[in-house]
């Protein structure tokens, strides 16, 4: 048996490790861009999913005129104050959201910047044309890299761009809230 010169290591030949952004729909994070939303306005939020706070649904902005689509991504409760809540925002055509208004009137109409529609109606037929048109406009909902946060559902407290797909387990800590 022949012994090994000391003080050499064996190295093992290995081909380069080359950057992967993504691998299918996994996208490796990276820092997220801050967006300043301070300018943004709120004209009109239709909450379509809520539990103990708005988890998702469509908004209007006046400033910059734009339609989205929102979904909860991580809520954080606080027992000082409202609840933290990140919201990936969706893309719309613009009209969408009054086009909303318009198909959900026979449930209500918004009397204030923020409307839960009651989803209950004694003609089931119209109640379910109702859904359709909701779920309609819905599937328009182009995925953007737009993460808000907001506590008041009336405003955007602050805004990053993160690519879609991109693989967080905890937001907050991600966006180092």
């Amino acid at each position: 048996m022949k012994d090994r010169p000391r003080g050499r290591v064996r190295r093992w030949s290995v081909a380069p490790r080359l950057p992967l952004d993504h691998i299918g729909s996994y996208v490796m994070p990276s820092n997220p861009t801050r967006v300043e939303t301070s300018g943004w306005v709120i004209r009109l939020v239709l909450v379509m999913d809520w539990y103990d706070g708005p988890r998702g649904g469509a908004c209007a902005l006046s400033a910059p005129n734009r339609d989205y689509w929102f979904e909860l991504v991580d809520e954080r409760s606080r027992t000082e104050d409202l609840d933290d809540r990140l919201f990936r925002l969706l893309d719309l055509p613009l009209g969408s959201v009054d086009r909303l208004v318009a198909c959900l009137h026979p449930l209500g109409s918004p009397s204030g910047t923020v409307w839960v529609p009651r989803f209950s109606h004694d003609d089931a037929a119209m109640l379910a044309r109702v859904r359709r048109d909701v779920d309609e406009v819905h599937a328009r909902a182009v995925e953007s890299e737009l993460i808000v946060r907001s506590d008041t559902t009336e405003s955007f407290a602050e805004g990053w761009l993160v690519p879609p797909g991109t693989a967080v387990t905890d937001w907050f800590h991600y966006l180092s809230l």
